[in-house]
């Protein structure tokens, strides 16, 4: 089932028109509905600085706040324009423990959620958590644009990092709308350092046999966990194929899998190269 509903989350302005731009191809190449939302902070005083805030300077930072808003709708709208699909504006206030809650209520309805890499330098806050609370809440695939690079095509040639787990099984089959279009497909196995040669030699062989039975053909190559963290390795495959998609797991159910997919999900977020699709 392709993607029909897109939701692109515009944090701050200063990378929206990049971020849009790469959304409104993913939305051209599936014919889907793409919406647009900004999750916009409301500010809030506490006792100890609320004496120092004047009426006319909370008001000045709420006017702020909506400008912003406007200018991502502009920027959103201008972007959009001229496609064949259809398009849509949403835009919210909240405090910033509950933004994450919020989001995902949006979140929930959509296919696919597409967001920028976190922790630019000129972005207004830390949006980790954000990221982090997305992926984990919203049972959805996410969509992560590096922060630098233009992308001019996405999941044409795309790489499958593939451990066995529930979370890796759950990114194969959340990228399958990807991988149904792309000619080039490549199952990267992440073993254990200790893993035997028939492990090795087997491991990805039937996730690539499910694949093929939906007309998904894949080559397996697979890597055997060193002393380079799994998410350096992965990106460093990612550039020698050239791949302009990374398919993987994110973080794990249990406190094992937790440790060894949290680190390779951090490391990514924080050194993407590549548009990466994650699922939990």
């Amino acid at each position: 089932m392709p993607y029909k509903t897109i939701l692109v989350c515009l944090t701050d302005t200063h990378n929206a028109e990049r971020l849009t731009t790469f959304a409104a191809m993913v939305a051209e190449k599936f014919e889907a509905h793409l919406v647009g939302v900004h999750p916009g902070r409301q500010v809030v005083l506490h006792s100890s600085v609320g004496p120092y805030f004047t009426e006319d300077l909370l008001a000045r930072l709420s006017e702020a706040e909506q400008e912003e808003s406007n200018k991502l709708k502009e920027i959103f709208e201008g972007a959009t324009s001229g496609y064949s699909y259809s398009s849509e504006w949403r835009a919210f206030i909240a405090r910033s423990e509950a933004m994450s809650d919020l989001l995902i209520e949006h979140a929930l309805t959509a296919d696919l959620i597409i967001m920028s890499q976190p922790g630019g330098t000129e972005d207004t806050y830390d949006h980790h958590e954000l990221h982090r609370n997305l992926i984990l809440g919203a049972g959805r695939p996410i969509l992560v644009m590096p922060q630098f690079g233009e992308f001019t095509s996405v999941g044409d040639k795309v790489l499958l990092a593939w451990n066995g787990t529930r979370e890796s099984s759950r990114a194969a089959y959340e990228a399958m709308p990807f991988l149904e279009k792309s000619g080039d497909v490549t199952i990267l196995g992440v073993e254990p350092g200790k893993a035997s040669a028939d492990d090795m030699r087997l491991h990805g062989h039937d996730i690539a046999a499910s694949l093929a039975r939906h007309g998904v053909q894949a080559n397996v190559s697979n890597l055997r966990k060193g002393d380079i963290p799994v998410a350096d390795e992965m990106l460093n495959m990612a550039a020698d194929s050239g791949a302009d998609l990374l398919v993987m797991g994110a973080y794990g159910h249990s406190r094992v899998y937790d440790f060894v997919l949290g680190a390779a999900t951090s490391g990514i977020l924080a050194h993407m190269t590549v548009p990466t699709l994650f699922a939990h």
